[in-house]
Formats: C-alpha cells, structure tokens, sequence
C-alpha cells in the first residue's frame, strides 16, 4: 500500500495497518481485571506472534501530522465469532454485549509535504 502511494507522488507518507477490536461490555465491576482476561486469552490476538499497541499522539517524528481510518465490514461475521468464543472462553455472558472487528488505517503526512 505504502509503495503505491510512492507511485502516485506522495513521498513521506507513512501508513500502517492495525486490526481494531471493539469489545462492547456491561455490569463489569473491574474493568481492568476484564481486560487483562480479554488479552490473556490469547481470543483477539496471538501474544506468541502479535502485541497490543496504544495508538495515541505520541508520534515519533516531530512535526508530522497523523490521522487515522477505521473501516469495518458491514456484516461483521469475525467479530460475532470472536465474541461467541469469548464468551464461551471467559464465561461471561452476560458481561460481552459484542464484538467488533476492523482494519484501523494510520496514514502520517510529513510536515512537509501538501497534499490536497
């Protein structure tokens, strides 16, 4: 993706490619307990070969400008099957409303450069 961008002329864009997931919950009394069982279960992410990454404004390189796209698919069949699993895994019901898959694009524009 990034060297088709190179092609059409818009050199130093930077792009990268995240999976986002959504997990809609209810009546959870620790949050954070709730979230370390999500990540240990090794359901959204295989912690052999993947990391979680906090995506915020903390940009490497000064002066760049960076947004972000979040595309879903209109019937989010990965997402249902993940929350089934988690349920089933975790054993809480009644805790995950739902799930919700995605590709988070993080396109950053150089300082420099003045795309229209």
């Amino acid at each position: 993706m990034q060297s088709a961008l190179r092609r059409k002329g818009f050199e130093g864009v930077e792009l990268k490619r995240y999976v986002h997931y959504e997990v809609e919950h209810r009546n959870v009394d620790n949050l954070d307990a709730f979230i370390e069982e999500i990540k240990t279960s090794g359901e959204l992410f295989n912690p052999n070969k993947e990391k979680v990454a906090i995506i915020g404004d903390n940009d490497p390189r000064p002066g760049a400008e960076r947004f972000a796209i979040l595309v879903r698919d209109r019937d989010d069949f990965a997402g249902q099957g993940k929350a089934q699993n988690l349920r089933r895994h975790l054993h809480e019901e009644k805790h995950i409303a739902q799930v919700k898959r995605g590709t988070l694009w993080v396109v950053t524009l150089p300082e420099t450069d003045q795309i229209a």
